[in-house]
C-alpha cells in the first residue's frame, strides 16, 4: 500500500493515530463495562445460602451395627436420595400450603459433603461429620428448607437404626431362648454326672473299706450311715471300749495271716487260716483293680463336669450380654399407634446452628464485565484504524486525481 510521499512507516502512522483517539477507546471501554456489569446485577438475583454441620455419634451398640451401617459417602447419597427429597416437598407443599417446587429445582438448591474427623479423641464419639447447604431466592425460604431437610435425614437415619436394632432384638431374644435351653440341657447332664459320682464314690468306699476300713468312730459311723443305704440297728459293732480301734481289712488280716504263717509251725497252721490267705491273696488284686477301675472313671466324670460347669458358667455370661443388648435394642412398647424408636436423632447433633449470608449467586461478574470491556476496546481501536485506513485511500485519491490534471 502506497501511503504518500511523506510517509515512509505507515505502521507508526496508525499507532499514532490510536494514541490520538485513546480517551475515546478508553472511554468505550469504561461504558462497555458498566453496561456488562449493570446487565449482570440485573440478571444475576442476589440468593441466599443456609448451612449447617452434623455429627454422626456412634452408639454403644454399633460394634456389631456400624461395621455394616452407612460409610461417609452413603450418608450423603441418602441426604440426597429421591425418597428423602420426595418427603421434604411433601413437607414444603404442608408448610407453605402452596405447590412445592419440582424434584429437579429442590435437587439444585441442596448441596452435601461429609468428612471423617481426624482427632482420635473427638472419634471415639463422633465420625463423621456431614455438612448441608441450601441455596435458596430468600433467607427465610434457605432456613425454611434446611431445617425440614434436617429433620426428614435425622428421622430417616433414625428410622434406619431401628429397623436394624428391631432385628437384632429380636435375634438376641431367639439367641437368649436357645442359651436357656441349651443350658438346662446342660444342667440335667450335670445333675446325672452328679448322682453316678455319687454312686461310684461309695461303690469305692465300701470296697476300700474291705480293703483297709477306717477306724470305727463315732463321726465314722455317722458318715457311713449317710453314705450308704442300710439301716445304723444293722451295723453290729460296740461303741464302749473298743470303738476306736480300727477294724481288721483284707490288707491287714492278710498281712496278719502271713506273720503267724512265718512264726509258727507249719503244722501248727490250721487249714482253715491257710484256705483264707489264699483266698485273700487272690481277692484282694481283683479288689485293688476294681477301686482303681473305679477311681479312673471318677476322675473322667469329674472333668466331664467341670467342662460342663465351664459350659453353663459360659452360658451364663452370654445371656447377661444378650439380657444388655435386648435391653439397650429395646424399642419401646406402641403408643396411640405410634412405634417410639431410642435412635431417631439420638445418635445425631448439630454441630452449628443453621445460619444464612446472602451471596450472590449465578456466575462471576468480574468476568463478564471484563470480558466487555476487552471486547469494546479491540472494537473501538478497529474502528479508529478503519477510519485511518479510509482516511489515507481518500488523500492518496484525491493526489492521483490533482497529478493528472
Amino acid at each position: 500500500m502506497n501511503c504518500g510521499p511523506d510517509q515512509t512507516d505507515p505502521m507508526a502512522s496508525y499507532v499514532a493515530h490510536l494514541w490520538r483517539r485513546s480517551a475515546w477507546i478508553l472511554m468505550a471501554a469504561l461504558v462497555a463495562a458498566i453496561a456488562a456489569w449493570a446487565a449482570t446485577k440485573r440478571l444475576a438475583s442476589e440468593r441466599y445460602v443456609a448451612s449447617a454441620n452434623l455429627l454422626v455419634k456412634n452408639k454403644a451398640f454399633a460394634s456389631d451395627i456400624e461395621r455394616e451401617a452407612l460409610s461417609p459417602v452413603s450418608y450423603t447419597t441418602l441426604m440426597l436420595s429421591d425418597e428423602l427429597l420426595d418427603e421434604i416437598r411433601a413437607r414444603l407443599a404442608a408448610a407453605s400450603g402452596e405447590d412445592s417446587v419440582s424434584l429437579r429445582q429442590l435437587r439444585g438448591m441442596l448441596s452435601a459433603g461429609s468428612q471423617t474427623v481426624a482427632d482420635t479423641t473427638v472419634r471415639r464419639d463422633y465420625s463423621p461429620i456431614i455438612s448441608a447447604s441450601v441455596t435458596a431466592g430468600s433467607d427465610a425460604q434457605a432456613k425454611t428448607i434446611l431445617d425440614i431437610w434436617l429433620k426428614a435425614f435425622i428421622e430417616k437415619y433414625g428410622s434406619l437404626l431401628s429397623d436394624e436394632a428391631r432385628a437384632r432384638s429380636g435375634a438376641a431374644r431367639k439367641k437368649i431362648e436357645e442359651t436357656l435351653q441349651s443350658m438346662a440341657q446342660c444342667e440335667a447332664e450335670r445333675a446325672a454326672l452328679e448322682g453316678e459320682l455319687s454312686k461310684l464314690e461309695r461303690m469305692a468306699w465300701a470296697i476300700e473299706s474291705l480293703l483297709a476300713p477306717a477306724p470305727l468312730t463315732i463321726g465314722f459311723i455317722e458318715d457311713l450311715r449317710e453314705r450308704l443305704p442300710i439301716d445304723a440297728n444293722s451295723i453290729a459293732l460296740s461303741i464302749e471300749g473298743g470303738a476306736n480301734e480300727a477294724p481288721l481289712g483284707l490288707w491287714a488280716e492278710r498281712i496278719d495271716l502271713r506273720l503267724r504263717l512265718a512264726a509258727s509251725h507249719p503244722d501248727e497252721m490250721s487249714e482253715e487260716a491257710r484256705r483264707r490267705l489264699q483266698a485273700i491273696e487272690e481277692e484282694a488284686p481283683k479288689l485293688e483293680q476294681e477301686v482303681a477301675a473305679i477311681r479312673k472313671n471318677i476322675g473322667s466324670l469329674r472333668s466331664q463336669r467341670l467342662l460342663l460347669s465351664e459350659r453353663i458358667g459360659a452360658m451364663r455370661a452370654s445371656l447377661e450380654i444378650y439380657a444388655e443388648n435386648t435391653a439397650m435394642l429395646a424399642l419401646g412398647e406402641e403408643k396411640e399407634g405410634e412405634a417410639f424408636s431410642p435412635y431417631e436423632g439420638a445418635d445425631i447433633k448439630v454441630a452449628a446452628i443453621p445460619a444464612s449470608q446472602a451471596l450472590p449467586i449465578g456466575y462471576d461478574r468480574k468476568t463478564p464485565v471484563a470480558l466487555a470491556a476487552a471486547a469494546a476496546l479491540l472494537a473501538a481501536s478497529m474502528l479508529f484504524i478503519m477510519e485511518k485506513y479510509l482516511r489515507e485511500a481518500l488523500r492518496q485519491e484525491k493526489a492521483a486525481l490533482a497529478s493528472k490534471d
